[in-house]
């Protein structure tokens, strides 16, 4: 089973985030509209005043307020149409959140997965050659500069071994040609004497104490 890459991780949390608070914000704007619709259904409504006809108006203290106890048919519509609208802002915000965070986490991370292809690429040929730091100094700057730091140190021990291998190579390559050659030339002689094997042994002595 392939894992979550990081950046859907980052992505999905963040979007949870955005969620909440959009229902959290959704929601406390419902109950205040509602609040508000209460409040305006439920105002005091005076009864007309005939202005004509002999009638003498009532005084200010007999006239009875009206009060409105239930919503009416256009408020309860009003409502309904509200959270609707309010649902539908709401899921259009985070579908527009949630995408627009990928495409930052991605561009954020790009520096991250430029690191994680050349790590995969990297032989100890090109260890000298370091990976240019992202600007700006974030902790993927960070990660970066750590790698060529790392890339730098190993590159220094396989010069040292390569220098290590030449000099054993010759080292063991040159005692290794004098015996070979001194031994072809012995073999070479017909009628040797007892001081041409002395001073072949003396040859071989030398040699192999140089090899070892």
């Amino acid at each position: 089973m392939k894992a979550i890459s990081l950046r859907a991780r980052l992505t999905a949390l963040s979007v949870l985030l955005l969620a909440l608070c959009c229902m959290g914000l959704t929601l406390a704007l419902n109950f205040s509209a509602y609040d508000m619709a209460g409040e305006i259904e439920a105002a005091v409504v005076q009864p007309a005043l005939p202005g004509s006809g002999g009638t003498i108006p009532p005084a200010p203290e007999q006239v009875e307020p009206i009060f409105s106890t239930t919503l009416s048919v256009p408020s309860q519509q009003a409502r309904t149409a509200f959270s609707k609208t309010s649902l539908l802002y709401m899921l259009l915000i985070i579908a527009a959140g949630g995408g627009l965070t990928y495409v930052l986490v991605g561009r954020a991370l790009k520096p991250l997965k430029r690191l994680s292809e050349h790590m995969k690429t990297c032989t100890a040929g090109d260890l000298s050659q370091p990976l240019p730091v992202p600007q700006p100094r974030d902790e993927i700057a960070e990660l970066t500069d750590a790698f060529n730091q790392m890339t730098g140190k190993l590159d220094q021990s396989f010069a040292m071994q390569r220098r290590f291998a030449q000099s054993a190579a010759h080292e063991l390559r040159t005692p290794l040609t004098v015996l070979r050659t001194k031994l072809e030339v012995f073999q070479k002689r017909t009628g040797r004497s007892r001081e041409e094997y002395d001073r072949l042994l003396e040859t071989v002595a030398a040699q192999t104490g140089r090899l070892s």
